[in-house]
C-alpha cells in the first residue's frame, strides 16, 4: 500500500544503496499503479476488496469512518508500539513543554 507521500517508499525509491533501489524496481514499481492514494481510498478498498485489511492509527480511522460504506471492525488488542519524534527550532519557547526527563 502506498498513500500520498509515504516515506518509507520515497526511500527505497531514492536510497544511494543498489539493493535498495532492486527492491524498489522488482517489488514496488510494477505495482505502484495500483497503490490507493490516500488513507480514505485505502479504507474503502476494506469495504470492497475481499480478504483486505488495513492498520492505521486509531484517530484516522475514526475521523474517516463516517465516509465508509460499510461498517468496520477494531481487532481488540492488535496494536503495535510507535515512536514518533518532533523536531522543534532550538530556542523555542515551547522546548520546556516537550522536554522530558
Amino acid at each position: 500500500m502506498n498513500v500520498e507521500g509515504n516515506v518509507p517508499l520515497v526511500c527505497f525509491q531514492t536510497s544511494n544503496d543498489p539493493t535498495m533501489r532492486q527492491v524498489y524496481s522488482k517489488a514496488v514499481a510494477p505495482y505502484e499503479s495500483s497503490f490507493a492514494g490516500s488513507h480514505l481510498d485505502v479504507m474503502e478498498r476494506v469495504c470492497t476488496t475481499d480478504r483486505y485489511a488495513f492498520l492505521s492509527d486509531r484517530a484516522l480511522i475514526v475521523t474517516n469512518a463516517h465516509r465508509l460504506k460499510c461498517a468496520t471492525l477494531r481487532v481488540p488488542k492488535a496494536y503495535m508500539d510507535v515512536w514518533l519524534s518532533l523536531v522543534i527550532q532550538k530556542g523555542s519557547p515551547y522546548v520546556g513543554i516537550f522536554r522530558h526527563t
